[in-house]
């Protein structure tokens, strides 16, 4: 044999081996996919279960599927680092977890709530792992993930408040409560530990021409109590008032946040999940209230950081509008895009309470929560971020952005900016702010071009794409959403400003 070819031979070989791991690599790959998804798909499967426990408080009589693991284990850990095989295994073993707490150990009282809740961390954890492992689209995983979620503890007739995330922060950011815990007065600090402590760690664009539909009210008492019922229906639909302030002031702003959204943007809320039903007198004191995924939750204020919450229209305003980020944005509450969530439930909640008052621009006070805090102005100003109240750190300009790892990314400080944004948009173009600065926002907000992870780049795209479809390319509409954004220093997307996008 030559040498030329003994290094034809040598070649061919090495080629071919080349090849042999390569096909077998990629033959790995495939299926360590196969067999995620078949995990994904077992899990997605048992998780139903545990989400029909959450919202019902029985469990049905179904079975786990342990082969599906013990035969497709070994081929997720060969194809990711062992963290995934891990976090994997844990969610399948939290299934078994939360079944046997389910149906044997009602007994281990605030004990069992813990164990619950860290369960069904291991579990969506998991979910979301073996679904990225099998390429599954993060839309996808999100949907299977909100059962899991929103589910309902079982309870009393409405039962308990939900362990699993919140879909929003509190109104109150915990920011505040810890400035008032460390510097306060000695109730003010008191009231505020109490608070940090009780909160988990977790369109139409057209006028509707059609009746307005029947409102379905449905308020709660929780009597001061925190995780635990009973929550006692006590005032339903076409109840007379109750005498409690409570009770009766939420029932009318969610009537008044409703309507708003009707008669201006043919927005029907009860669509939604949720969007009726509230619970009041939460924890004694809670100084806060918050949108859980499924309901309103409104805390008995201590009276020495808060004065009654039930009286914020627009504070009631800012969470029912989360329930709208959750079910068409679906920002993901950290970074941009949680202060874009935070950003449009203050906007919205400011234009229920205008249109309630009939104020034009010129007339209204731009304030979020005024009055609610008993030392300071309000929760936030969207004309002056950072001038609510003493050591507010919202900031109105992307030159002053805060990269922090506290409050989701700093969500309430950096909502400023978007907000202040809307501000100076309802300013130049004058009138009633709802219309058209309104409408062009909320038409942005229903824009399917956004991600949970979009920042203020891409959603001042939409509103100007969607200033452009609904005034058109002349319009003051357009040049005052343009101009506006540019104000703050957020950079509007080169294709949105394209006439043909």
């Amino acid at each position: 044999m030559t040498v030329g070819a003994l290094m034809l031979a040598i070649a061919a070989t090495i080629v071919g081996s080349l090849f042999t791991l390569y096909t077998t690599a990629r033959i790995s790959r495939e299926n360590g996919r196969t067999a995620a998804r078949l995990v994904y798909s077992e899990l997605i499967r048992n998780s139903a279960s545990i989400a029909y426990y959450l919202r019902t408080g029985t469990w049905p009589q179904v079975q786990l599927d342990a082969p599906v693991w013990n035969q497709r284990g070994e081929a997720i850990a060969k194809i990711r680092k062992v963290g995934a095989f891990n976090t994997i295994y844990k969610g399948y073993a939290a299934l078994e977890a939360l079944a046997f707490l389910a149906k044997e150990r009602a007994d281990l009282g605030e004990e069992r709530e813990r164990i619950l809740r860290e369960e069904l961390d291991a579990l969506r954890a998991a979910i979301q792992m073996a679904g990225s492992t099998a390429k599954v689209g993060e839309q996808e995983i999100m949907t299977n993930l909100a059962p899991l979620q929103a589910g309902r503890r079982p309870g009393a007739e409405l039962g308990a408040i939900p362990f699993g995330l919140f879909s929003s922060e509190p109104l109150i950011p915990s920011a505040i409560l810890r400035h008032l815990a460390e510097g306060g007065t000695v109730l003010q600090q008191e009231s505020a530990r109490i608070t940090i402590e009780a909160v988990p760690r977790a369109a139409p664009n057209q006028e509707s021409t059609t009746s307005a539909p029947s409102l379905r009210r449905l308020i709660y008492d929780a009597h001061g109590n925190e995780w635990e019922g009973p929550n006692i229906v006590v005032r339903r639909e076409g109840d007379a008032p109750t005498g409690d302030p409570a009770v009766d002031e939420v029932y009318d702003a969610i009537g008044t946040v409703c309507r708003f959204f009707w008669d201006v943007y043919g927005l029907d809320l009860q669509s939604y999940p949720g969007g009726m039903t509230a619970v009041v007198h939460f924890g004694d004191p809670f100084d806060n209230m918050f949108w859980d995924g499924e309901k309103l939750v409104v805390g008995n204020p201590s009276g020495v950081l808060l004065n009654r919450l039930s009286l914020a229209l627009d504070a009631v305003g800012h969470e029912l509008f989360h329930i709208v980020t959750q079910f068409e944005a679906r920002f993901r509450f950290q970074n941009q895009s949680g202060s874009l969530c935070e950003a449009v439930a203050d906007v919205f909640g400011t234009l229920a309470m205008q249109y309630h008052r009939g104020q034009q621009v010129t007339d209204a006070s731009w304030l979020v929560g005024e009055g609610l805090l008993v030392d300071g102005l309000a929760l936030r100003s969207l004309a002056a971020p950072g001038t609510a109240f003493d050591q507010d750190q919202q900031v109105a300009h992307m030159k002053n952005f805060v990269r922090t790892t506290e409050d989701h990314g700093g969500v309430h400080m950096n909502s400023g900016i978007a907000a202040h944004a809307f501000y100076l948009t309802a300013l130049a173009l004058g009138g009633h702010a709802w219309d058209p600065a309104g409408r062009i926002w909320l038409s942005a907000v229903h824009d399917k071009r956004l991600r949970p992870t979009s920042g203020f780049s891409a959603f001042a795209g939409c509103t100007v794409i969607a200033a452009r479809r609904l005034y058109g390319d002349a319009s003051p509409e357009l040049a005052a959403i343009t101009e506006s954004w540019r104000a703050v220093g957020v950079r509007i997307p080169r294709a949105a400003l394209d006439p043909a996008a």
